[in-house]
């Protein structure tokens, strides 16, 4: 799934550039850039400044080869789990992925992801329902 260049203005402009000056954003986002080309963006969202949770975002131009994916995938988790616990306190990362993104599933176990729960018929996509797959790390 892909969200297109205006549609991705018009949330930056609506929901993200509102919150920027305020000490408790609901949402922190990163870019990742290669050769002056963005190439990925994610960060937190939907922080819960009073439970210190938030879930993570992660976004791709969708032309990356293989190699290149879980490399710049790995990158911002290690990033964004370092500044979650060491600048903003907060103490559980979650996500939720599409189960047909195994490589993502896997790559978030590696980094300390555990599954918490699945999702059954979440979504309707391409004709047909699809599960949801629920991660989590306790920050320490």
């Amino acid at each position: 799934m892909s969200i297109s260049s205006e549609e991705q203005e018009t949330y930056f402009k609506s929901v993200i550039l509102p919150d920027f000056f305020s000490l408790e954003p609901k949402q922190i986002l990163v870019t990742m850039w290669s050769n002056k080309t963005l190439i990925a963006y994610g960060g937190l969202v939907h922080i819960d400044w009073l439970n210190r949770n938030a879930e993570l975002s992660f976004l791709t131009s969708g032309q990356l080869e293989t190699s290149n994916y879980k490399f710049i995938f790995s990158q911002f988790l290690n990033f964004t789990k370092l500044i979650s616990k060491n600048d903003l306190n907060l103490r559980k990362l979650v996500t939720e992925t599409f189960a047909f993104r195994t490589q993502e599933i896997q790559l978030l176990e590696q980094h300390g992801f555990a599954l918490e729960g699945q999702l059954n018929d979440q979504y309707f996509k391409g004709g047909m329902f699809i599960n949801s797959i629920l991660h989590g790390a306790i920050l320490g």
